[in-house]
């Protein structure tokens, strides 16, 4: 079958609508969509990669029609992204790592329109655990502990001057309580405690340009905030001394994400036909 559409004569009756899309590729005994091959979905979509029993498996690229150039390669696992992949977003924004059932999830980048990036681990399309976020404007770069999107922890701030880097503990995107600044270059450090200051009105948010209809801001991760800083009382300045530093942070235990029975799973979902219809790209499941 041809990927391409034939053009008809007039007063020709024409044929119904494949509501499947048109496909060109291999098929097993079942003429089920097996192996490799491409799709061009009834909505504009299309697939280019490997099947398994009607399903995306392995290795593909899949582009979503009238969605300013989003995409997504990598890797499938019965019908849904899981493994290592990068995926293109309408508004621009990119993330590059790995996935499960279709969310961000384990260790990748995220790269955010201002030029801002997050590389660490994510759970359930969240930041989750140990990152580093890096604030391209001001070169400065926080590694700390993540709790569903916000630094919660201990962590460092890593200045762009003379290697200066604070080590403490973190709330809701800010420092907090004991902490210390390092000083590499006098050999010294400074002890002392950040008090946080209130937040008087919240931060607003400019909306995001979806680029077409039926758009959720739910697949986009977001730039860190900017918040207003904590207030730091310094104590002491004394010589570089490593007993002093606080512990480095701790990555909290992930609630377990059971594995489902793929076997029987696959068997279901391929009498289906579930993989010719388009991905939902913008409306990630619900956690769970």
């Amino acid at each position: 079958m041809s990927m391409g559409s034939a053009g008809t004569g007039g007063g020709e009756e024409q044929e119904p609508e494949n509501p499947l899309g048109l496909y060109e590729g291999g098929r097993n005994a079942h003429n089920q969509r097996h192996g490799t091959g491409r799709a061009l979905l009834p909505s504009g979509d299309y697939y280019e990669g490997c099947y398994n029993r009607n399903l995306r498996h392995g290795k593909g690229l899949y582009v979503f029609a009238n969605r300013n150039g989003a995409r997504y390669e990598g890797e499938y696992r019965f019908g849904l992204r899981s493994g290592q992949g990068v995926f293109y977003y309408p508004d621009g924004t990119k993330y590059e790592g790995e996935w499960k059932k279709n969310l961000r999830h384990g260790f990748g980048t995220y790269y955010y329109l201002n030029g801002d990036t997050y590389t660490g681990a994510w759970f359930k399309s969240k930041r989750q655990g140990i990152g580093t976020y890096l604030y391209s404007e001001l070169g400065v770069k926080v590694t700390c502990a993540w709790s569903k999107d916000e630094i919660a922890g201990g962590g460092k701030i890593e200045y762009p001057m003379g290697g200066v880097a604070f080590h403490g503990s973190f709330d809701k995107h800010r420092p907090v309580g004991r902490g210390v600044f390092a000083f590499p270059r006098l050999s010294c450090m400074q002890l002392g405690v950040y008090e946080r200051k209130p937040i008087e009105h919240p931060p607003e948010e400019e909306p995001i340009d979806m680029g077409s209809q039926n758009l959720s801001e739910a697949d986009y991760d977001k730039p860190i905030p900017v918040v207003p800083p904590s207030e730091w009382w310094a104590r002491d300045v004394v010589e570089y001394d490593g007993s002093l530093m606080p512990p480095p942070p701790e990555e909290e235990a992930n609630p377990s994400w059971a594995e489902e029975n793929h076997g029987e799973e696959i068997e279901r979902l391929s009498t289906l036909s579930i993989q010719h219809q388009p991905e939902r790209v913008l409306s990630e499941p619900e956690e769970g």
